[in-house]
């Protein structure tokens, strides 16, 4: 019906059978709804159909009931895949510890200075190809890139994603060491966090530990957020923010600073990451 409660209109999604669709909910666009029933199994499957009730697609075939389906993402417009689907689990990598993660990520995160300031990254391509933020390379005439062995290259800006603030540079190289992105699936509140980077314009990498103190979702710039109490500063930004497995779950964007403030660090979720990286990687400028 309309929003008024006007033009109430109803039809039957069950295939003739008794039994009606349950737990129905709208796509974003408005034309389709995704719904719950028993029409073809002794099971509940989900099913979409069209707004007036016809074409109607069966989604699951198994045997365990589905039930209270609903339409991702909520916002129109807004991009999805299955990496947005967080399902806490185990990992099945062994945990480091600190010295030893440390010793084997820092050769694949990488100090980054321009004309207009310093910041961090990681390679996450063996090819040269480095993810940073945005803003640390935003307006910059010339970009260096250092390894941590104080090797240097030029780097070029790929792609950049405005609102969530991330960009790929890309430096002249290969075989580089580089560090897997992972999956907050694999990661709960409380668990370890390790951030590298080189804060502060040091020349040397830095490492801060703690844990993951929230994950929070911005849904207006389609955003999981990695909330953690180690410490971050000016400089790390861009940097990775590491489970004792040796992946990352998150790239530092920034904390809160103020009197009485403290340990309110945030990095921009792997899941969100890796939703947006094939298109900086091709070199698009993301602007929604």
């Amino acid at each position: 019906m309309n929003a008024d409660g006007t033009n109430v209109r109803s039809f039957i999604v069950s295939g003739g059978m008794t039994l009606t669709g349950n737990t129905p909910f709208w796509s974003p666009d408005g034309s389709r709804i995704v719904f719950q029933s028993y029409r073809d199994s002794t099971k509940a499957e989900i099913y979409i159909v069209d707004k007036e009730g016809i074409n109607i697609t069966r989604l699951t075939t198994n045997e365990a009931n589905d039930w209270a389906p609903v339409w991702a993402p909520r916002k129109r417009g807004v991009e999805v895949s299955e990496d947005m689907v967080i399902i806490p689990r185990s990992s099945a990598l062994a945990p480091m510890t600190v010295q030893e993660l440390t010793a084997r990520a820092t050769s694949a995160v990488v100090r980054i200075k321009t004309d207009l300031g310093s910041g961090s990254g990681f390679v996450f391509d063996p090819s040269g190809f480095i993810l940073t933020n945005n803003h640390v390379i935003s307006g910059a005439k010339t970009i260096t890139v250092y390894l941590a062995d104080g090797t240097s290259y030029a780097g070029r800006v790929l792609g950049r994603d405005l609102v969530r603030d991330l960009a790929v540079v890309k430096i002249e190289a290969g075989n580089l060491p580089y560090l897997s992105i992972g999956d907050l699936s694999e990661v709960n509140q409380g668990a370890e966090a390790v951030v590298l980077g080189y804060p502060l314009g040091d020349e040397k990498v830095s490492v801060t530990r703690g844990v993951v103190s929230a994950i929070k979702t911005d849904g207006g710039r389609n955003i999981t957020w990695v909330q953690t109490d180690a410490a971050i500063n000016p400089g790390n930004s861009g940097g990775p923010i590491l489970t004792l497995q040796g992946q990352v779950m998150g790239v530092v964007a920034g904390k809160y600073a103020g009197i009485g403030l403290e340990g309110l660090g945030f990095g921009i979720s792997a899941n969100t990451v890796k939703l947006y990286l094939d298109r900086l990687k091709s070199g698009e400028t993301i602007t929604s």
